[in-house]
């Protein structure tokens, strides 16, 4: 659900970064990574989800990068609206983590 939120915020560039790891029935490890855009890591999801509830251990460490070449107002809210966007729907816990640049 994360990345159909992301896909919503307006005038920012967006970054997914994952590593993925799972071990199979059959002893198997699996890992994946993907570095690029938010509709590719889509993509992956859905192949890996059926594979992550089958797997006997499994590991998932995810980054989405959100940077607005344009700037972001910090004045008005938005950067809480964005905030509070990102953790409402998110399934788990999610940690936003915000820079700014002078």
């Amino acid at each position: 659900m994360l990345l159909n939120v992301v896909e919503s915020v307006p005038g920012a560039t967006k970054t997914a970064n994952a590593t993925i790891e799972f071990e199979t029935a059959a002893k198997s490890i699996i890992t994946m990574t993907i570095e690029g855009a938010i509709s590719d890591a889509k993509q992956t999801r859905e192949y890996v989800e059926p594979q992550l509830r089958a797997a006997t251990e499994k590991n998932v460490s995810a980054t989405i990068q959100l940077d607005f070449t344009d700037g972001l107002a910090l004045g008005g809210g938005e950067p809480e609206k964005i905030i509070e966007r990102l953790t409402k729907f998110g399934a788990s816990a999610a940690f936003v983590e915000v820079t700014a640049e002078a």
